[in-house]
């Protein structure tokens, strides 16, 4: 009797082995005692995770809401733009007679003087290390350098 009895169980040890689709239980290259490696790896994989998140965190701390922070590539594409076009509205005003008698004289000198106006401004702004832009601003100079009016104001970090 007690060997038909370990013969019933050592079967249904095995057909519920063969059910799960594992020939045996417990793993052979796993030691007891330790930590396995999928673990190992899951915590490394998670600590990147929550150092990034923490990087991230401190970077926007001091980022307004509803605005992003532009890259520094960015920020000196736009900075140059924005030299650049300061530097043709100078060459631009320095072609004016000295004497401006004209009406279309007068008012083009004074649109060209806004415009310095806002782009020293806009200098002034990108040559700071952080600047905040709102999100819904994809490109933020580039309109602005084309001759549109700058419709915003990049927030400073």
């Amino acid at each position: 009797m007690r060997r038909k009895a370990s013969r019933d169980r050592k079967d249904s040890e095995s057909r519920s082995s063969k059910l799960s689709g594992l020939a045996d239980p417990i793993p052979q290259e796993h030691e007891v005692g330790t930590v396995p490696r999928y673990l190992q790896e899951r915590r490394e994989k998670w600590k990147k995770e929550a150092e990034e998140a923490e990087k991230a965190r401190k970077e926007s701390a001091g980022c307004p809401d509803g605005h992003v922070k532009i890259t520094d590539a960015e920020r000196r594409v736009a900075l140059h733009k924005m030299k650049d076009e300061y530097r043709n509205i100078c060459a631009e005003m320095s072609r004016f007679p000295i004497r401006s008698d004209t009406l279309r004289t007068r008012q083009r000198r004074i649109e060209l003087e806004k415009e310095l106006v806002r782009l020293e401004d806009g200098i002034k702004t990108y040559e700071k290390e952080k600047v905040y832009i709102p999100k819904d601003h994809a490109t933020p100079i580039e309109s602005s350098v084309a001759g549109e009016k700058q419709d915003f104001e990049p927030t400073l970090g």
